[in-house]
């Protein structure tokens, strides 16, 4: 534990954590929209975020390759966020589980840009990858949510959004069509962005 502290640590010094939520997103969320640009006919009513990685041409590779690392780089953003509200022992266990949640779901993440939703064992692996991600995002929203409560730095009006990206992992997870996916997607790459930027801004 010591030693992986110590990775995270170099690389919270060279780069602030508030970076590594900003990196992600432009990177993950471009190579995304190229994706959808090099798949004819799709769109987010009919298809579901993983078609692209299946998708012809170089929809498929700049979709993975984006899930991978936005995945990747997200991970120092997540520890540093959990060290950012690391004031309160009463809430010290759900702040640790929210970031070892999120953790698993960066991984999780970047798993399912290793197996598109093609066929056979791809497709198996895809799923039940999406759905660690899915369940992931739905707990650690939440969680770093109840912490951020507690916290004098964070306003309520964060604390709800961060409530409402739960509720959409949840609604999406209930009713598994696309639209509610993207609606997934749009709300996570909003409340990382939101959280990165601030924390980048404040200097925490």
């Amino acid at each position: 534990m010591d030693k992986i502290n110590n990775i995270f640590d170099r690389l919270l010094e060279k780069v602030h954590g508030g970076l590594y939520a900003i990196i992600s997103m432009v990177v993950g969320v471009s190579l995304i929209f190229i994706a959808m640009s090099q798949y004819p006919g799709y769109n987010m009513v009919e298809y579901y975020v993983s078609n692209l990685g299946a998708g012809p041409g170089l929809s498929g590779p700049l979709f993975n390759i984006g899930l991978i690392l936005a995945g990747i780089i997200a991970i120092p953003f997540f520890v540093h966020l959990g060290r950012v509200l690391k004031q309160e022992d009463i809430y010290d266990i759900v702040r640790k589980s929210a970031v070892g949640i999120s953790v698993i779901g960066c991984v999780c993440l970047s798993i399912v840009g290793c197996f598109p939703a093609t066929s056979g064992f791809s497709l198996l692996l895809h799923y039940y990858f999406a759905m660690g991600f899915f369940f992931s995002g739905l707990l650690f929203c939440f969680l770093f949510s109840v912490v951020m409560f507690k916290d004098s730095k964070y306003a309520n009006i964060q604390v709800l959004i961060g409530c409402f990206v739960a509720v959409t992992f949840a609604y999406f997870l209930m009713v598994k069509d696309p639209l509610p996916e993207w609606i997934v997607f749009f709300s996570i790459v909003f409340w990382v962005l939101e959280n990165g930027i601030y924390i980048f801004y404040k200097k925490f």
